[in-house]
């Protein structure tokens, strides 16, 4: 994969391309068709990303991702107890155990006296590793090993087991049936693979995604990064040739799959700006769905959520894929 790369400039395939987001696009679709792994793939910010040596996301920052997940419940969408007593509970992605687990837990609590229970991770696209250990506790009654992850950079092994204690009752007898699709992902296919090796679950459906591997973003440089599939809302507020504001949520990613939720972006629109200009972006595989998208002039106290003044470079820097 380094050297197919690395020959592309060579050959002259880049020398074309001006736009950062087409570079990016590029260099994804090059680096999937040699790795088949649709995990892995390049992101473009027009603004300076921060250093992989920052010390995690801010206090801002994490109180943004809590209201998200507030509202959008933390990914679960239904839970039910079908005719026959059979549980049936829908979520589209494994949240944050953190900040999810009390979600989860209620979730599972609302079907702990049934029959049957179906776990619906058709819309699934993966997700926390403890959120998977978290719900798969509810199906066993003893400390079960799951799965374990390898970490080839740090040559580290860790083991996910279940947890020794979670609230309200267990179902470790009750027969449980997991459904899947071809948009079934991530830490989906980890839930669906763990259980059907342990003889927990019977899985019904179609082949999933195939990306049952840990994943995390690298700074490659000032403007590109490795990372992960994500969406999001994008606004950009020019001068001329001179860009003003911008955001594209890049730092409060949408990921998996979710219902309708409303998401904001708020940019300060200056007098002397010349354009304006408003879309969606998806950056890996899937779909967006937008629906009644509008602007509105909100009171001068309602907080940004962009950068101001951020430039985008004139073309696509780096080319050499050597450090920055």
């Amino acid at each position: 994969m380094d050297e197919d790369l690395r020959d592309r400039p060579k050959r002259s395939e880049y020398d074309a391309v001006t736009d950062g987001d087409a570079f990016a696009a590029l260099l994804t679709k090059d680096l999937q068709e040699v790795s088949h792994d649709k995990h892995l793939r390049v992101d473009y910010s027009p603004y300076k990303l921060p250093t992989d040596d920052d010390h995690g996301p801010s206090p801002e920052e994490k109180e943004i991702e809590r209201k998200q997940m507030e509202r959008t419940n933390c990914g679960f969408v239904k839970a039910e107890i079908l005719p026959g007593n059979i549980g049936y509970l829908k979520f589209n992605f494994f949240a944050d155990a953190e900040l999810c687990g009390p979600t989860a837990i209620a979730a599972m609590n609302f079907l702990s006296h049934v029959d049957a229970i179906i776990f619906d991770l058709r819309d699934n696209g993966g997700g926390d590793p403890k959120m998977i250990a978290l719900i798969s506790t509810y199906l066993f009654n003893k400390p079960t090993h799951l799965n374990d992850l390898y970490n080839r950079k740090e040559d580290e092994t860790t083991q996910y087991w279940t947890l020794p204690y979670v609230p309200g009752n267990r179902l470790p007898d009750t027969p449980a049936f997991v459904l899947t699709s071809k948009m079934t992902f991530s830490g989906a296919e980890e839930f669906s693979y763990n259980l059907k090796i342990l003889k927990r679950a019977t899985i019904i459906g179609e082949t999933t995604g195939g990306g049952a591997h840990p994943v995390s973003g690298h700074r490659i440089d000032d403007h590109f990064k490795g990372a992960q599939d994500w969406a999001g809302l994008r606004m950009r507020v020019d001068k001329e040739s001179k860009q003003l504001a911008f955001d594209n949520m890049h730092e409060r990613p949408i990921k998996g799959t979710t219902d309708w939720k409303n998401y904001d972006v708020v940019l300060d629109v200056p007098q002397e700006a010349t354009g304006t200009f408003f879309g969606a972006l998806l950056s890996g595989s899937g779909t967006i769905w937008l629906n009644g998208a509008k602007f509105e002039i909100v009171a001068p106290n309602v907080p940004t959520t962009g950068t101001a003044g951020a430039q985008k470079p004139d073309e696509p820097v780096n080319l050499d894929f050597g450090t920055s």
